[in-house]
């Protein structure tokens, strides 16, 4: 397959000389020798935004039966959307969506209902296919249209309903950006990493530093919270699950630890652990993983050491290791 970044000959045609000009072209071409449009159509370098452009055409010239299945596929789903239709998902596959928004994301802007069509269909890779391999390119439209003064709301929510908290890190190095609206956004998406508002976004790399280094130790303990900027003005999509980070468990999804069997030793650790207050959960927890990542060892004698002598130890250390 070729590279999404690699331009078909009807992509060259539009770029180069305009909208107008490609589907006047196309037309005459369609209604001369339709299958030869077909073809040209049906090349691997096309892009989403062409197919697009030429999509009244296409129907006015009946070349729909002429189209291979991605592009079949593509324009069924287009037309769904503008008409409102529900979406069939068996009639859609994860590779023709990826291609709709890898290589229509490169004309973000072209219109309204494009840049809508681009957001729906970040968030179907996202919320349905679980697709990871979006996101870079979802953190990349976020912040140019930010720039623009574009709408992002929607595109923010299908970045964090992949539910990936390794992704955050594609966020924090925007915070190393020259740009004062880029630093300032991603300062507000990672709103939800404390002390984070307590540094000026003018000092990047003291900003960066705190941010990265609360991921690397909270990343594996993340689990989504499901808020987002079309409810609340300053959601928390991500907090840290105290009890896995107590365990020293990995959260492998919002609602249970590692997906593991825990043992009854365990399972009597987290019901006490759960019984205390939020501020002694938070010591508790920072403690715990602290020991565990110094000396395991010494952290299985901790862990299994009744609940009251691990406060006190936690106590006597500040906290921390």
């Amino acid at each position: 397959m070729y590279p999404y970044n690699s331009k078909g000959y009807l992509d060259n045609i539009r770029l180069q000389k305009g909208i107008t000009l490609v589907r006047s072209y196309f037309a005459r071409l369609a209604s001369y020798r339709p299958v030869q449009a077909a073809n040209i159509l049906n090349e691997p370098k096309l892009s989403f935004a062409t197919l697009y452009c030429l999509s009244p055409e296409i129907e006015k010239y009946s070349l729909a039966n002429r189209l291979n299945m991605r592009n079949k596929t593509a324009l069924e789903y287009l037309n769904a959307l503008r008409s409102r239709q529900k979406l069939d998902y068996t009639r859609l596959t994860e590779e023709a969506l990826e291609w709709v928004f890898e290589t229509g994301r490169h004309d973000d802007g072209l219109s309204n209902e494009f840049d809508g069509i681009l957001d729906k269909t970040a968030a179907i890779l996202t919320k349905v296919y679980r697709n990871k391999s979006a996101l870079p390119s979802i953190v990349d439209i976020i912040f140019k249209r930010n720039k623009k003064g574009g709408f992002i709301y929607d595109l923010i929510w299908a970045f964090f309903e992949a539910r990936n908290a390794d992704s955050l890190m594609l966020i924090a190095d925007r915070l190393n950006s020259g740009n004062n609206k880029d630093a300032e956004l991603a300062q507000k998406l990672l709103n939800f990493i404390p002390g984070i508002n307590n540094i000026s976004n003018t000092d990047r790399a003291s900003l960066y530093a705190h941010v990265a280094e609360w991921l690397t130790e909270n990343c594996c303990f993340l689990q989504y919270t499901g808020e987002t900027f079309n409810q609340i003005s300053n959601p928390e999509p991500f907090s840290v699950c105290l009890e896995a980070k107590y365990m020293c468990i990995p959260v492998s999804n919002p609602d249970s630890i590692d997906g593991r069997t825990i043992t009854g030793q365990e399972s009597s650790r987290l019901r006490e652990f759960k019984t205390l207050d939020k501020e002694t959960k938070v010591m508790l927890s920072d403690f715990s993983y602290s020991l565990h990542r110094k000396d395991q060892q010494s952290w299985s004698v901790w862990i299994s050491s009744p609940l009251s002598e691990q406060i006190k130890a936690a106590k006597q250390e500040g906290g921390s290791i």
